[in-house]
């Protein structure tokens, strides 16, 4: 199943979960991987990080989001 892979896409994950994307073709995995990093740590407010794994083989990449734990103030 071939699909079309926005930024809103990977912002919609919630925190803890993920979503599998099958993109057109085999070097569209690595754009997937550099949106996800890019919203990671460009969009704080969303707090969590992307943590992205391929396989180019199936041409598909699953895409986690991490929360991100927030420091205790003292």
């Amino acid at each position: 199943m071939e699909q079309k892979i926005t930024m809103d896409d990977i912002r919609k994950i919630k925190p803890g979960t993920s979503v599998t994307f099958h993109p057109s073709e085999r070097k569209k995995i690595q754009s997937v991987r550099n949106m996800a990093s890019f919203i990671g740590s460009q969009e704080p407010e969303l707090g969590v990080k992307f943590s992205c794994s391929a396989n180019y083989s199936k041409c598909e990449i699953k895409v986690t989001a991490v929360p991100i734990l927030k420091a205790k103030k003292k």
